[in-house]
Protein backbone atom coordinates (compact mmCIF):
# COMPACT_ATOMS: atom_id res chain seq x y z
CA UNK A 1 0.00 0.00 0.00
CA UNK A 2 1.55 3.20 -1.02
CA UNK A 3 0.02 6.12 1.13
CA UNK A 4 0.70 10.00 -0.44
CA UNK A 5 1.32 12.84 1.36
CA UNK A 6 1.55 15.67 -1.69
CA UNK A 7 4.65 18.82 -1.48
CA UNK A 8 1.91 20.55 -0.53
CA UNK A 9 0.91 19.30 2.90
CA UNK A 10 4.77 18.86 3.59
CA UNK A 11 4.88 22.77 3.10
CA UNK A 12 1.51 23.20 5.16
CA UNK A 13 3.52 21.20 7.54
CA UNK A 14 6.20 23.70 7.35
CA UNK A 15 3.96 26.64 7.72
CA UNK A 16 2.46 25.36 10.83
CA UNK A 17 5.73 25.33 12.58
CA UNK A 18 7.35 28.60 10.90
CA UNK A 19 3.95 30.63 12.57
CA UNK A 20 3.75 28.14 15.32
CA UNK A 21 7.21 29.17 16.54
CA UNK A 22 7.19 32.76 15.03
CA UNK A 23 4.08 33.09 17.91
CA UNK A 24 5.94 31.58 20.73
CA UNK A 25 9.28 33.76 19.87
CA UNK A 26 6.89 36.89 20.51
CA UNK A 27 5.98 35.31 24.15
CA UNK A 28 9.71 34.50 24.47
CA UNK A 29 11.10 38.30 23.59
CA UNK A 30 8.08 40.09 26.30
CA UNK A 31 9.94 37.34 28.97
CA UNK A 32 13.90 38.39 27.63
CA UNK A 33 13.09 41.55 27.88
CA UNK A 34 11.48 41.57 31.52
CA UNK A 35 14.44 39.44 32.31
CA UNK A 36 16.92 41.96 31.31
CA UNK A 37 14.81 44.90 33.17
CA UNK A 38 15.05 43.07 36.04
CA UNK A 39 18.86 42.25 35.85
CA UNK A 40 19.37 45.83 34.71
CA UNK A 41 17.41 46.89 38.22
CA UNK A 42 18.99 44.32 40.44
CA UNK A 43 22.46 45.59 38.77
CA UNK A 44 21.84 49.18 39.42
CA UNK A 45 20.71 48.15 43.11
CA UNK A 46 24.04 46.68 43.59
CA UNK A 47 25.64 49.59 42.54
CA UNK A 48 23.71 52.37 44.49
CA UNK A 49 24.70 50.29 47.71
CA UNK A 50 28.31 50.23 46.67
CA UNK A 51 28.52 53.63 45.98
CA UNK A 52 26.69 54.19 49.64
CA UNK A 53 29.15 52.10 51.35
CA UNK A 54 32.39 53.67 49.34
CA UNK A 55 31.11 57.35 50.41
CA UNK A 56 30.62 55.99 53.71
CA UNK A 57 34.27 54.79 54.49
CA UNK A 58 35.37 57.82 52.83
CA UNK A 59 38.72 57.99 50.50
CA UNK A 60 41.69 55.71 50.89
CA UNK A 61 45.23 54.43 49.60
CA UNK A 62 43.78 50.77 50.03
CA UNK A 63 42.59 48.43 47.06
CA UNK A 64 38.91 47.65 48.81
CA UNK A 65 36.58 45.43 46.74
CA UNK A 66 33.00 46.10 47.51
CA UNK A 67 30.66 43.19 46.97
CA UNK A 68 27.05 43.54 47.25
CA UNK A 69 24.01 40.52 46.81
CA UNK A 70 21.05 39.15 48.46
CA UNK A 71 21.32 37.54 51.45
CA UNK A 72 19.10 34.71 53.29
CA UNK A 73 17.10 37.03 55.41
CA UNK A 74 15.76 38.84 52.46
CA UNK A 75 17.98 41.50 52.77
CA UNK A 76 20.95 42.95 51.44
CA UNK A 77 24.70 41.98 52.27
CA UNK A 78 28.12 43.10 51.60
CA UNK A 79 31.36 41.83 51.48
CA UNK A 80 34.33 44.35 51.90
CA UNK A 81 37.87 42.86 50.75
CA UNK A 82 41.04 44.15 51.17
CA UNK A 83 44.15 43.77 48.93
CA UNK A 84 42.43 40.54 47.56
CA UNK A 85 43.59 42.16 43.59
CA UNK A 86 47.30 42.89 44.98
CA UNK A 87 48.18 41.00 48.06
CA UNK A 88 51.10 39.66 46.25
CA UNK A 89 52.16 43.17 46.50
CA UNK A 90 55.74 43.95 48.24
CA UNK A 91 53.93 46.67 50.31
CA UNK A 92 51.15 45.05 51.67
CA UNK A 93 50.97 43.83 54.93
CA UNK A 94 47.52 42.14 55.48
CA UNK A 95 44.50 40.56 52.97
CA UNK A 96 40.93 40.94 54.98
CA UNK A 97 37.56 41.50 54.65
CA UNK A 98 34.39 42.12 56.27
CA UNK A 99 30.70 40.91 55.90
CA UNK A 100 27.77 42.30 56.49
CA UNK A 101 24.23 41.04 56.72
CA UNK A 102 20.99 41.24 58.95
CA UNK A 103 20.62 38.64 61.59
CA UNK A 104 17.44 36.99 62.24
CA UNK A 105 16.03 39.94 64.57
CA UNK A 106 17.17 42.40 61.93
CA UNK A 107 20.28 43.63 63.75
CA UNK A 108 23.70 44.26 61.93
CA UNK A 109 26.05 41.43 62.04
CA UNK A 110 29.13 41.20 60.94
CA UNK A 111 32.22 38.74 60.14
CA UNK A 112 35.76 39.46 59.91
CA UNK A 113 38.71 37.06 58.42
CA UNK A 114 41.96 37.44 56.98
CA UNK A 115 43.80 34.03 54.90
CA UNK A 116 47.05 35.71 54.05
CA UNK A 117 49.11 35.88 57.10
CA UNK A 118 50.77 39.06 58.36
CA UNK A 119 53.81 41.09 57.08
CA UNK A 120 55.07 43.97 58.84
CA UNK A 121 58.68 44.61 58.75
CA UNK A 122 59.19 47.28 56.39
CA UNK A 123 57.91 51.09 57.06
CA UNK A 124 55.36 50.34 54.21
CA UNK A 125 54.37 47.29 55.40
CA UNK A 126 53.80 49.06 58.57
CA UNK A 127 51.84 52.20 56.90
CA UNK A 128 49.54 49.97 55.08
CA UNK A 129 48.49 47.38 58.64
CA UNK A 130 47.99 51.23 60.03
CA UNK A 131 45.24 51.88 57.26
CA UNK A 132 43.91 48.55 57.76
CA UNK A 133 43.17 49.40 61.36
CA UNK A 134 41.73 52.80 60.57
CA UNK A 135 39.51 51.55 57.72
CA UNK A 136 38.43 48.43 59.99
CA UNK A 137 37.60 50.68 62.74
CA UNK A 138 35.62 53.49 60.42
CA UNK A 139 33.74 50.41 59.24
CA UNK A 140 32.44 49.11 62.60
CA UNK A 141 31.57 52.45 63.05
CA UNK A 142 29.40 53.17 60.18
CA UNK A 143 25.59 52.50 60.63
CA UNK A 144 24.66 50.01 57.91
CA UNK A 145 21.44 49.24 58.97
CA UNK A 146 19.74 51.79 56.84
CA UNK A 147 21.86 50.27 53.57
CA UNK A 148 21.03 46.94 54.08
CA UNK A 149 17.40 47.53 54.98
CA UNK A 150 16.97 49.33 51.71
CA UNK A 151 14.17 47.79 49.14
CA UNK A 152 14.88 44.51 47.29
CA UNK A 153 14.23 44.68 43.08
CA UNK A 154 11.27 42.69 43.37
CA UNK A 155 11.50 39.80 40.34
CA UNK A 156 7.45 39.55 40.20
CA UNK A 157 7.53 42.98 39.56
CA UNK A 158 9.38 42.55 36.35
CA UNK A 159 7.33 39.64 35.17
CA UNK A 160 4.08 39.39 33.27
CA UNK A 161 2.41 36.37 34.52
CA UNK A 162 -0.26 35.77 31.79
CA UNK A 163 3.05 35.74 29.16
CA UNK A 164 4.77 33.58 31.66
CA UNK A 165 1.91 30.86 31.87
CA UNK A 166 1.11 30.89 27.84
CA UNK A 167 4.58 30.82 27.05
CA UNK A 168 5.15 27.57 29.35
CA UNK A 169 1.71 25.84 27.56
CA UNK A 170 3.28 26.75 24.34
CA UNK A 171 6.79 25.17 24.97
CA UNK A 172 4.98 22.12 26.89
CA UNK A 173 2.09 21.34 24.23
CA UNK A 174 4.39 22.62 20.94
CA UNK A 175 3.16 19.86 18.28
CA UNK A 176 6.30 17.66 17.07
CA UNK A 177 6.47 19.25 13.44
CA UNK A 178 9.71 17.84 13.12
CA UNK A 179 8.57 14.43 13.29
CA UNK A 180 5.49 15.22 11.30
CA UNK A 181 7.19 16.46 8.80
CA UNK A 182 9.79 13.47 8.64
CA UNK A 183 7.04 11.13 8.57
CA UNK A 184 5.56 13.27 4.93
CA UNK A 185 8.94 12.95 3.43
CA UNK A 186 9.61 9.44 4.09
CA UNK A 187 5.68 8.56 3.32
CA UNK A 188 6.63 10.41 0.01
CA UNK A 189 9.63 7.87 -0.69
CA UNK A 190 7.63 4.59 -0.20
CA UNK A 191 7.57 2.60 -3.42
CA UNK A 192 10.54 4.79 -4.98
CA UNK A 193 14.40 4.52 -5.40
CA UNK A 194 15.01 6.80 -3.08
CA UNK A 195 16.69 5.86 0.46
CA UNK A 196 16.80 7.36 3.56
CA UNK A 197 20.00 7.35 6.20
CA UNK A 198 19.89 6.18 9.90
CA UNK A 199 22.26 5.43 12.18
CA UNK A 200 21.83 2.30 14.03
CA UNK A 201 19.91 -0.70 12.67
CA UNK A 202 16.27 -0.10 12.38
CA UNK A 203 15.03 -3.84 12.98
CA UNK A 204 15.95 -6.68 15.18
CA UNK A 205 16.97 -8.59 12.52
CA UNK A 206 20.36 -6.81 12.20
CA UNK A 207 22.83 -6.93 14.89
CA UNK A 208 24.09 -3.61 15.67
CA UNK A 209 26.29 -1.58 18.12
CA UNK A 210 23.78 1.44 17.64
CA UNK A 211 26.67 3.39 15.91
CA UNK A 212 26.48 1.97 12.04
CA UNK A 213 25.32 3.60 9.05
CA UNK A 214 22.94 2.09 6.95
CA UNK A 215 20.45 3.28 4.21
CA UNK A 216 16.92 2.17 3.69
CA UNK A 217 14.90 1.68 0.87
CA UNK A 218 10.91 1.14 1.49
CA UNK A 219 8.85 -1.04 -0.80
CA UNK A 220 5.55 -0.71 0.91
CA UNK A 221 3.95 0.75 4.05
CA UNK A 222 0.91 -0.60 6.76
CA UNK A 223 -0.34 1.42 9.35
CA UNK A 224 2.42 0.60 11.55
CA UNK A 225 5.11 -0.98 9.76
CA UNK A 226 7.41 -0.63 6.47
CA UNK A 227 8.58 -3.89 4.25
CA UNK A 228 12.33 -2.72 3.03
CA UNK A 229 15.67 -3.46 1.92
CA UNK A 230 18.16 -2.17 3.97
CA UNK A 231 22.14 -1.62 2.74
CA UNK A 232 25.59 -0.65 4.88
CA UNK A 233 27.22 2.94 4.08
CA UNK A 234 29.75 1.49 2.18
CA UNK A 235 27.58 -0.75 0.21
CA UNK A 236 25.64 2.44 -0.84
CA UNK A 237 29.02 4.49 -1.15
CA UNK A 238 30.23 2.12 -3.58
CA UNK A 239 26.95 1.98 -5.92
CA UNK A 240 26.86 5.57 -5.83
CA UNK A 241 29.83 5.82 -7.58
CA UNK A 242 28.63 3.30 -10.18
CA UNK A 243 25.94 4.20 -12.89
CA UNK A 244 24.81 0.53 -12.45
CA UNK A 245 21.66 -0.29 -10.00
CA UNK A 246 22.76 -1.66 -6.44
CA UNK A 247 22.83 -5.22 -6.77
CA UNK A 248 20.64 -6.86 -3.79
CA UNK A 249 19.49 -10.24 -2.81
CA UNK A 250 15.71 -9.96 -1.86
CA UNK A 251 16.11 -10.23 1.53
CA UNK A 252 13.37 -7.90 2.89
CA UNK A 253 12.95 -7.06 6.47
CA UNK A 254 9.91 -5.77 8.51
CA UNK A 255 10.54 -2.13 10.01
CA UNK A 256 8.31 -0.73 12.25
CA UNK A 257 7.64 2.88 11.86
CA UNK A 258 8.85 4.01 15.59
CA UNK A 259 12.52 2.46 15.22
CA UNK A 260 12.41 3.63 11.91
CA UNK A 261 11.92 7.58 12.98
CA UNK A 262 14.05 7.07 15.85
CA UNK A 263 17.09 6.45 13.93
CA UNK A 264 16.89 8.84 11.27
CA UNK A 265 19.80 11.28 10.68
CA UNK A 266 18.80 14.96 10.61
CA UNK A 267 18.37 16.55 8.85
CA UNK A 268 17.16 13.62 6.44
CA UNK A 269 19.52 12.12 3.89
CA UNK A 270 18.39 10.96 0.81
CA UNK A 271 19.68 9.25 -2.09
CA UNK A 272 18.05 7.75 -5.46
CA UNK A 273 19.45 4.30 -6.23
CA UNK A 274 17.87 1.81 -8.34
CA UNK A 275 18.85 -1.76 -7.39
CA UNK A 276 18.40 -5.26 -9.02
CA UNK A 277 17.40 -8.10 -6.74
CA UNK A 278 18.83 -11.15 -7.42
Amino acid sequence: MRRLIYASARDDLIRQRDEYDAETARYQEVQDNNTKAFRAAYKKAQQDIENLARNAIGSTSQDLEIRVDESFANSWEISIYCHERDLHSENTSLAWHIDLKLDKDGNVAKETGSWSGLRATTPEQIDDLKESVRLIETINNIDWEPILKRALVDYAAFQDSENSAKLRERTKSRPDFEKQIAESEISDIVGTNKWVKVQGSPTTYINDSGRGIYWVNIVSETPARYKALIVRDYAMQNGLESSEPLKLFSDYYTVNKSALFSKLVKPLEIVEKGVTLL
